[in-house]
């Protein structure tokens, strides 16, 4: 997670945002507050043209998703798996980076 915001930052102008966690819980089987660790990162496309953000991101940054509006959200929104393999991510993260930041 701190990988994904990390790209956000950088960005100078993102086109997409990564939508904020739920803070930090009592975690009733540990008996302890523990952070959340997220099977799915919801992104938010930022342009205003960007209408269909899952048709933005596979055409324009090769990156696959879940249309938000297989889950009620908006057409806006675009659900990313992060249960993958650690050089999956890699290769996720690389290509969120590009698309964050074309020119470089």
């Amino acid at each position: 997670w701190q990988r994904l915001k990390a790209i956000e930052a950088a960005a100078k102008r993102p086109r997409v945002t990564l939508q904020p966690l739920m803070p930090s819980q009592k975690c009733l089987f540990w008996g302890s507050v523990r952070d959340p660790s997220p099977a799915y990162a919801w992104l938010k496309c930022q342009e205003p043209d960007d209408e269909d953000c899952w048709e933005v991101l596979k055409t324009q940054g090769s990156i696959k998703g879940r249309n938000g509006g297989q889950y009620g959200a908006s057409e806006k929104y675009v659900r990313l798996s992060l249960l993958m393999r650690p050089r999956e991510f890699d290769i996720l993260s690389e290509k969120l980076e590009a698309f964050m930041n074309p020119e470089s």
